[in-house]
């Protein structure tokens, strides 16, 4: 029975220690990698004048599209306004019918 358990042991260590082994090379291919890396030369980056360009297109676009949505809500209100009135006819001024009570009798007074 002893002796079972001291393979058993033996052989759960032999296992680890190269799932060990295993993980720290992985770890020291990465690191190399990672060095490897560091020592390139970066990219070039573009000349400044570059970004200025970028920034010009970009604020453009900006304030195109900003116009255009302006243009978009000016034409949704005058056609919302359209609605009730056209070009050829005035609005019509009509006073409203109001109701009103009389609180000590509690009748209906009509006003013309």
């Amino acid at each position: 029975m002893y002796n079972f358990f001291t393979r058993e042991r033996e052989r759960k260590l032999l296992a680890h220690n190269a799932a060990l082994l295993t993980s720290t090379e992985e770890l020291g291919r990465k690191i190399q990698l990672k060095v490897m890396r560091s020592l390139s030369p970066p990219p070039p980056f573009p000349p400044p004048s570059h970004h200025a360009d970028i920034l010009s297109l970009q604020h453009d676009e900006s304030s195109r599209r900003y116009d255009q949505q302006l243009e978009q809500k000016k034409k949704l209100a005058t056609g919302i306004s359209s609605r009730h009135t056209s070009a050829d006819q005035p609005p019509r001024v009509e006073a409203y019918k109001t109701k009103k009570w009389c609180t000590v009798c509690s009748v209906e007074v009509r006003v013309p």
